[in-house]
């Protein structure tokens, strides 16, 4: 057994203890202080806007390294300046819980899940049949190269409960089909019963089938008498402070030296013809300006903390443990799949277009109750193979006891989202070959 392994393993049965802590220092990777490009969400008038607050408190390291106290002026006020998010919480585990999904070889452990795989033979001939009907104003042209693109869509589709944002929880599970019968998964049998079965009050089945959402958290809102809503144990994200935002502008030039802003362009059938539609830079043709606007944010420093909350694995129920054997062993499994996915995740900090960071300094440590550096224990863990190492002894572990993870589940996706695919690429493809680009 490895001694990270032993490590978490006694710290989770030690109610003295609240939490796994990490921290890592991050740069961009063209240096420090240059400009970064966070996050862009839906703001008004279709613009994007960015998680951003001008004036929050500025966390500091205390005299071991750890932020745990603000910053302070010369009167003992805390110091505010801009604040950025610059990978969500909600991002980042997802970033783990799929790098987990992508790398079992390298950590020795089959994950089990539901995976949703290509439709049907039957189910894929009937939707993109309802497609070309659907698509009442696209040629035979369009129409035979969209069925193309959309088989191929259908042959490469797979979504998985680790890589399916609402875990378990999400449409493109629940309304899966039945191997067995070609109906939903939410209109009732088996499968719908193991995913609404999987909760707090049901550890057994949460570990065995849906593991991820013990760490990451699931909230099942509908469909079910009792709402399951399991707590997100495992919280990171990545912030730029004394964020200030940079603007930028750009000018395509046209080598040929431009066009006339008279001459009539569109697309009709893929070929561009002169007609009258659109003028040359909404094609690309000609010099085509932009107005300058913030979408990069230069920061101070940037700072990954992140915390496993062993609280949330304690409120686990299992059956026939009166010891707490299973609860222990579970508790062990959870706390090492969230250091794994985190040390995965890490390894690519590419996050978006001009937004690749380096990972600097990085600590993880036992928080227990207090506050300060002395409410901080080191918990040493080198890399991911080091964290995957112990996470293979804790599977094996928890089996032990009785704890294993199922096998995964392979079911076909239903008929209903075979249309939804299909129509989606085959308005991509009128899209891209006609003049009507809304």
């Amino acid at each position: 057994m490895t001694t990270l392994f032993e490590n978490v393993r006694d710290h989770v049965a030690d109610r003295g203890y609240v939490a796994v802590i990490h921290e890592s220092d991050q740069s961009p990777t063209n240096g420090p202080g240059r400009p970064i490009a966070p996050p862009t969400y839906a703001g008004e008038k279709g613009t994007p806007a960015f998680a951003f607050t001008g004036d929050a408190y500025v966390p500091t390291p205390d005299t071991t390294g750890w932020h745990t106290t603000l910053r302070r002026d010369s009167n003992g006020d805390p110091v505010r300046a801009g604040r950025v998010c610059v990978s969500s919480v909600p991002a980042e585990s997802g970033r783990g819980e799929e790098a987990l999904w992508h790398s079992q070889k390298r950590i020795g452990v089959t994950l089990p899940g539901i995976i949703v795989g290509p439709p049907a033979e039957a189910d894929a001939d009937a939707a993109i049949a309802q497609t070309r009907k659907s698509t009442k104003s696209a040629s035979a042209a369009q129409l035979n190269q969209a069925e193309a693109e959309a088989r191929s869509a259908f042959k490469d589709f797979e979504v998985s409960t680790w890589t399916a944002a609402h875990r378990q929880a999400d449409a493109w599970i629940k309304y899966a089909a039945n191997p067995d019968d070609g109906s939903q998964i939410w209109q009732g049998g088996v499968l719908r019963d193991l995913i609404t079965s999987a909760s707090v009050y049901d550890g057994d089945a949460l570990y065995r089938h849906f593991p991820n959402s013990g760490y990451a958290g699931m909230w099942l809102s509908s469909g079910v008498s009792r709402r399951h809503r399991i707590p997100r144990a495992y919280s990171s994200e990545i912030v730029g402070y004394e964020a200030t935002g940079i603007s930028r502008a750009a000018t395509k030039l046209d080598v040929t030296g431009g066009a006339s802003r008279d001459t009539a362009l569109t697309i009709k059938d893929g070929e561009l013809i002169n007609a009258k539609g659109h003028k040359p830079s909404d094609l690309g043709f000609g010099q085509i300006p932009t107005s300058p606007r913030e979408t990069l944010f230069q920061c101070g420093f940037i700072l990954q903390q992140s915390s496993i909350s062993l609280p949330v694995f304690r409120s686990f129920q299992y059956a026939d443990d009166d010891d707490k054997r299973k609860a222990r062993a579970a508790a062990t499994v959870y706390t090492l799949l969230a250091i794994t996915a985190h040390e995965l995740a890490a390894e690519d900090a590419f996050l978006r277009s001009e937004c690749s960071l380096v990972r600097g300094a990085s600590r993880w440590g036992w928080r227990s109750s207090g506050n300060g550096p002395e409410s901080i224990e080191t918990l040493e863990v080198t890399d991911a193979d080091t964290a995957a190492e112990a996470l293979r002894d804790a599977v094996a572990s928890a089996a032990d006891v009785g704890l294993a993870f199922a096998d995964p589940i392979h079911v076909p996706m239903s008929r209903v989202q075979a249309v939804i695919v299909a129509e989606r690429v085959a308005r991509e493809v009128s899209k891209s070959t006609t003049e009507n680009d809304d």
